[in-house]
């Protein structure tokens, strides 16, 4: 289905304030938290990265499975 462009990513955020957020400060939602990451990337850039690959990993098998 991934290959078939047939699956959508949606990432959904709580508000600042709400009771997972009220330690952030207000300009901060919980996907842009510094997780102490080597990368220093936040959990959104990550999730998204994550997914692109699995699209391109998807189309690459499409593209090796024709060519037999």
């Amino acid at each position: 289905m991934i290959r078939d462009g047939k699956v959508a990513l949606v990432i959904l955020a709580a508000d600042p304030g709400t009771s997972i957020d009220s330690a952030l400060s207000p300009q901060h939602s919980i996907g842009h938290v510094d997780l102490d990451l080597p990368s220093g990337k936040p959990i959104f850039q990550i999730l998204i990265e994550r997914f692109l690959r699995i699209q391109q990993i998807a189309s690459n098998s499409a593209k090796k499975s024709k060519q037999y």
